[in-house]
């Protein structure tokens, strides 16, 4: 079953170091890393597009294990106007090849997941930012330092079950949502902050895999939690709290404003045409 996917109750951000074993209930808080915090759009440099890879350990409340590889290439970003409401803003695109891998490490357990009546069980690859950042702060006002900003890359469907020892292969879904057939990315309000969007996509301060499903409450325990004590309730239908979030690379598990793009933003959007390449 291929449909958009709605989010109306809260979702998760959370971290997890890669390649280090998560182990339900002794999360200790990982060391800080420094951030860049280059907020201008003046005659800034482009950036190198940065990739990155990483295989999660997770152990989840029914004391499965299972490892997430995952790969993410970036290739050159694009933009395009488009009319949101009779206001035109402009897209700002990710091109890239995406992979992820299940593998069961579990001796004798077959893992499954379980689909909501809305949408398949699905992993999502998110990157993400701390304010002060031009792609969180020109879409939410000026940021506090620590506030987290998201973008979903791409999703990954989840229908078979594993069985111990076997490894799958999960089909890379660009962006958010299928019926809306557009690379991940995020939209510029304002066009002179194109430059400080375009380097933030290419170095995102952190990578994340989120999962949707009936039973999400199984990796709640996955990483360290970060108590949201910075977002209102106001906030509920952009906010991605961290019940939800499987691992992520520094080790945290964080509330974060979504900032993807999301079906149904644009009136006018022809997914085939009108890019600008900015590399």
């Amino acid at each position: 079953m291929k449909v958009v996917r709605f989010f109306v109750a809260f979702f998760a951000a959370s971290a997890l170091t890669g390649c280090l074993p998560q182990w339900a209930h002794e999360q200790t808080r990982p060391p800080e890393k420094p951030r860049s915090t280059e907020t201008s759009s003046v005659a800034q440099t482009p950036l190198p597009l940065q990739g990155s890879s990483g295989t999660f350990h997770i152990l989840d409340s029914n004391g499965r294990t299972f490892d997430l590889a995952y790969d993410y290439e970036p290739s050159r970003i694009k933009t395009r106007p488009v009319d949101y409401g009779g206001t035109e803003f402009t897209e700002v695109q990710v091109e890239a090849a995406y992979r992820m891998k299940i593998l069961n490490t579990s001796e004798t357990q077959t893992l499954s997941f379980r689909p909501t009546s809305v949408w398949e069980a699905t992993f999502g690859l998110y990157a993400l930012w701390e304010s002060p950042n031009t792609l969180c702060d020109g879409l939410i006002g000026p940021g506090r330092k620590g506030d987290w900003c998201g973008v979903e890359l791409a999703h990954f469907h989840i229908e078979q079950e594993v069985l111990p020892g076997t490894s799958l292969q999960l089909t890379p879904h660009p962006g958010f949502s299928d019926s809306y057939p557009v690379q991940g990315g995020t939209v510029a309000v304002d066009p002179s902050h194109l430059p400080g969007i375009r380097n933030a996509l290419a170095r995102p301060d952190n990578i994340a895999i989120t999962y949707q499903g009936k039973d999400g409450g199984r990796f709640v325990n996955s990483c360290y939690r970060e108590a949201n004590l910075r977002y209102k309730p106001q906030s509920a239908a952009e906010l991605r709290d961290w019940d939800l979030l499987v691992a992520a690379r520094d080790g945290v598990c964080r509330a974060f404003m979504d900032k993807s793009i999301f079906p149904g933003m644009s009136s006018s959007a022809d997914p085939d045409g009108g890019y600008t390449y900015l590399d």
